[in-house]
C-alpha cells in the first residue's frame, strides 16, 4: 500500500470547516473526471477531545482511502492518502494541490530549521510531511533538534523520530533516552526508541499514536 501525507497550511485557529470539506470534495470530483477513481464520503470519527478524523473511500475497488485529520493538540490539519498504486497517489496529490494549500517537503524543512526552538511542533509537521521514507536532510534536522538546549525542542524531535521509526537515528535516540537532563524527554525518547527497534516496522499515524 502506497501512503502519502499532506500537511495543510491551515492556521491553528482554523480547524476543519465546511469550506475545507467542500474543497476536498471538489478535488475528488476532478480526480474522478481525470482518472475514473470515485471517492465517496464514508464517515467521521472523534478519537478524543483533540482529534477528529474524516474518511473517504474509493467505492469501485475499495483499495484506496483518504483520511482528513484535525489534531488540535499539535495543532495541525493533514490528509493521508493510501492507495494500491503509486500513480493513484500522484493523481490524488495533483488534484488536492489545485484546491488546497499544502506544504511542500522543502517548505516543511525550512520551517523546522527556522522555528524548531520557538515552535517545536514544526518538527512534528516535518515528520508528517516526510512520511516514513528516509530523507538525509530531514534526518539531520531531527539530529540537530535532539541536541537543542530547549527541552521542548528535544521532546518534539524524539517524538517525531518515533513516528518515523528511522533506524539511522536510533543511536542518538538511545543516548537521549539514557542521559537527557529532562525526565519527560527521556520518557518520550524511550517510547520512540521502542517503536524504532520494533520488528517488523509499522508506520504510525500521528493521530493514533498512544491511543491504541
Amino acid at each position: 500500500m502506497n501512503i502519502q501525507y499532506f500537511v495543510l497550511k491551515n492556521l491553528p485557529e482554523q480547524p476543519v470547516t465546511e469550506e475545507l470539506i467542500e474543497k476536498i470534495e471538489n478535488s475528488l470530483t476532478q480526480l474522478h473526471a481525470k482518472s475514473g477513481l470515485f471517492f465517496d464520503y464514508l464517515c467521521s470519527e472523534q478519537l478524543d477531545d483533540s482529534v477528529k478524523q474524516f474518511f473517504w473511500i474509493e467505492i469501485k475497488s475499495e483499495e484506496a482511502i483518504i483520511k482528513l485529520v484535525d489534531d488540535a493538540s499539535i495543532p495541525v490539519v493533514y490528509l493521508i492518502a493510501k492507495a494500491k498504486y503509486k500513480q493513484d497517489i500522484e493523481l490524488i496529490a495533483s488534484c488536492l494541490n489545485q484546491y488546497i494549500s499544502i506544504y511542500s517537503l522543502e517548505q516543511l524543512k525550512h520551517k523546522a530549521i527556522k522555528e524548531m526552538d520557538i515552535n517545536p511542533a514544526s518538527l512534528l509537521l516535518l515528520a508528517l510531511g516526510v512520511s516514513v521514507e528516509f530523507d538525509p536532510v530531514s534526518s539531520q534536522i531531527f539530529s540537530d533538534a535532539l541536541k537543542s538546549r530547549n527541552s521542548a525542542t528535544r521532546y518534539a524531535a524524539a517524538e517525531a523520530v518515533g513516528l518515523l521509526q528511522w533506524s539511522e537515528l536510533i543511536t542518538e535516540l538511545r543516548h537521549v533516552a539514557a542521559s537527557d537532563t529532562n525526565a519527560d524527554v527521556r520518557e518520550i525518547a524511550s517510547i520512540s526508541l521502542e517503536a524504532c527497534e520494533s520488528f517488523p516496522k509499522v508506520a504510525i499515524d500521528i493521530d493514533t499514536k498512544g491511543r491504541n
